[in-house]
């Protein structure tokens, strides 16, 4: 699994099937991209400014969808952002990993990726700036945003342990996952751990900003 810094920075690309590439006005770019994948396949997704949104696809799907909208970044410090026609999608598919990220390393421009995924062995998601949110399949997963905001729905209790930790803001663990849990407070600081006698272990971190992990019965 890729465990790379995503402060302000973004990434880089070895393979991928593009599926199609439009430009839908001069100040957004659309792009779509579709991966084979299997049940023992770990996903890396690492993004700098923008959103990341889960969806959750067939259980037993085989393929991977991913969606990006790009555009300057209106709170950028330049004027007009970056260009964003240059950005695309970086991955690197090899074995059981596929490592998704963005190229070039642009600050100046803001990423809204949408991930269609199945429930796979494992995944990794970075983000430097923004909000990570949607639903997947529980299973084992690390989640970490910079500054912004996680929120997500996990389908699936067969957890063994799930923790968020925030430097500055508050977090919940909630939902069917039955266990010992626990949550402290000091300061601005927020920690909140579940362990039970599941498979699985995740854990959810943002260095400013709020962690709501909400689990919900796997139909």
């Amino acid at each position: 699994m890729m465990k790379n810094k995503v402060w302000p920075i973004a990434i880089f690309l070895v393979g991928g099937l593009t599926v199609t590439s439009a430009a839908c006005a001069q100040d957004v770019v659309k792009r779509s991209h579709t991966f084979n994948v299997s049940s023992d396949t770990e996903l890396s997704v690492e993004a700098a400014v923008g959103t990341v949104e889960f969806v959750k696809g067939d259980i037993n799907s085989q393929v991977v969808e991913v969606e990006l909208v790009i555009e300057a970044n209106d709170d950028s410090f330049f004027y007009g952002g970056g260009d964003i026609n240059s950005v695309h999608l970086e991955a690197d598919q090899h074995g059981n990993e596929l490592e998704l990220s963005i190229e070039p390393d642009d600050e100046e421009v803001e990423v809204t990726w949408r991930i269609t995924l199945p429930k796979m062995k494992g995944v990794d998601a970075e983000l430097g700036v923004g909000e990570m949110s949607g639903e997947l399949y529980t299973t084992n997963a690390s989640f970490e945003v910079g500054v912004g905001e996680i929120d997500l729905v996990l389908h699936g209790s067969d957890v063994e342990r799930v923790k968020a930790e925030a430097g500055i803001g508050d977090t919940r663990i909630r939902g069917s996952v039955r266990g010992n849990s626990n949550r402290e407070r000091v300061l601005m600081t927020s920690e909140s751990e579940l362990t039970s006698s599941g498979e699985y272990r995740i854990k959810a971190e943002v260095g400013v900003g709020d962690i709501t992990l909400d689990f919900v019965e796997l139909n």
